[in-house]
């Protein structure tokens, strides 16, 4: 077209004997180039226009969900449900959807609704129940109780519609077909999801539901030395997970404590209780029967003990004392009268006392003694009458 173009101008210009200009052509052509551009872009703007128009005229058109007389299996190809009357514009939000890795599908909830969707499929096929028929049993679902509590915890299911052509229950990874009562058993913590399929007059649909598993805490304790009359003993606690602990003796509560101290006044067997509790109103209970005899000696004397370098600390002591810095007697009777007296090799009384509730530090005169064998002399009366007299040595062990 261009050369015949060319060719007329030629023509014309020779017939008034006139030579074109030499960038004649030049503009010529870029004029023409400029004039086919635009007739194309126009062209195919439009043509885009009209197409996009009529793709999305056809994508409302089966996005819309009619709403059915009873229930109806529907297709579609994008996210959203626009619903008549009940949800416009509901978007399936992932906080909505419930995920189970092994059977690949996900169940969705839209207020009342229940939807069905089938991962394995590139569309969404979707199981609509519209509102209308609310009254119907299908709406129901299942009850479900409790849906919280500890380990391990029995929860059962019991499905709200009996009339049905086919039902199957899955917890836990565990399938359950076609029974309307199940008792699940679950000993670990955890959220745990139960599903319900059930098919009634022909269509399928899924309702779901949530139980939430606390640990519950292990409760155990021990009495590490034999109990005996008017002694002291620790409860060592070896509970696990827990926070809080209730102790009974003979059903009688005594502490809060995670190891408490107890005297028994009296020699036979004691049922020790520990109550273990954590944070989440989980508890284990754990109980011991303890023996308490009567010793064969009523006075007994260490035969050593470790002082405290660090200073006198006046012979005072407790039964609860872990390391004995204190040289005493122990006894499983009440004395009412005492005397103790203190030797070293050479002859020497480094110690002596008339209250059974004073003993040796290992001082002499605010000094440290050294490391050695030392001779006591001791007598009294328990609160029966009966006399005592002892005598021993003791060695006071050290480093410096």
């Amino acid at each position: 077209m261009e050369q015949n173009i060319e060719k007329l101008f030629k023509t014309k210009f020779e017939n008034y004997s006139q030579k074109p200009p030499s960038n004649l052509w030049n503009k010529i052509h870029r004029g023409l180039k400029k004039k086919y551009f635009f007739k194309t872009f126009t062209i195919i703007t439009s043509a885009i226009i009209i197409i996009t128009t009529v793709v999305l005229f056809l994508g409302n058109q089966t996005n819309v969900i009619n709403k059915p007389e009873k229930s109806d299996k529907l297709i579609v190809n994008n996210r959203q449900i626009e619903q008549d009357n009940n949800i416009a514009n509901e978007n399936i939000e992932k906080d909505n959807v419930s995920d189970n890795n092994e059977i690949g599908q996900k169940v969705i909830t839209a207020k009342s609704n229940v939807l069905y969707v089938d991962l394995n499929s590139d569309s969404a096929v979707l199981v609509y129940k519209p509102i209308e028929n609310k009254d119907d049993n299908n709406q129901e679902g299942f009850a479900l109780s409790p849906n919280y509590g500890c380990t391990p915890l029995t929860v059962r299911l019991e499905n709200s519609n009996t009339d049905y052509e086919e039902l199957k229950w899955i917890v836990n990874n565990k399938e359950y077909k076609n029974t309307d009562i199940v008792d699940v058993e679950i000993d670990k913590p955890g959220k745990y999801e139960v599903l319900l399929y059930r098919q009634d007059n022909g269509t399928s649909f899924w309702f779901y539901d949530s139980i939430f598993v606390e640990q519950t805490p292990v409760a155990d304790f021990e009495i590490s030395e034999t109990p005996f009359v008017n002694k002291k003993v620790v409860f060592d606690n070896l509970s696990f997970d827990a926070q809080n602990y209730i102790w009974f003796v003979n059903n009688h509560k005594i502490s809060n404590e995670f190891e408490p101290t107890y005297v028994f006044e009296n020699a036979g067997t004691y049922k020790i209780t520990l109550i273990a509790l954590n944070g989440k109103n989980c508890s284990d209970t754990v109980y011991k029967n303890v023996s308490v005899e009567i010793p064969a000696e009523k006075i007994v004397f260490p035969s050593a003990f470790k002082p405290n370098i660090y200073g006198s600390n006046g012979g005072y002591y407790s039964e609860n004392q872990r390391v004995n810095e204190v040289f005493h007697p122990v006894v499983f009777q009440d004395v009412v009268e005492f005397e103790m007296e203190i030797y070293n090799r050479q002859g020497l009384k480094v110690f002596e006392t008339n209250n059974i509730n004073i003993g040796w530090d290992g001082y002499y005169k605010n000094t440290l003694v050294n490391v050695d064998v030392y001779v006591y002399y001791a007598k009294g009366k328990f609160a029966d009458g009966e006399d005592f007299s002892k005598q021993g040595s003791v060695t006071v062990i050290y480093e410096k």
